[in-house]
């Protein structure tokens, strides 16, 4: 989330709160759930882990598809 929201303020000149889903329903805060386990939890069950984690670790060079997806899993 922090990278987001970081992303967001130099771009935009916006300041958010948001909370960090990966640690919301963990046990430690060091221990951060994985995007395709919150998604399995509480979502969806059936999912491909491995594009959901690929998806949010996000790529340079990821098309307009792939950002409103990161950006839907962001905003959830």
């Amino acid at each position: 989330m922090a990278h987001v929201a970081l992303h967001i303020f130099r771009d935009l000149k916006q300041h958010l709160q948001g909370i960090d889903l990966s640690t919301l329903l963990s046990s430690s805060a060091g221990k951060p759930w994985q995007p395709s386990k919150f998604v399995a939890q509480k979502l969806y069950y059936d999912i491909r882990k491995a594009d959901i984690d690929r998806l949010w670790e996000g790529d340079p060079e990821c098309g307009f598809r792939e950002v409103c997806l990161r950006a839907w899993l962001s905003a959830w």
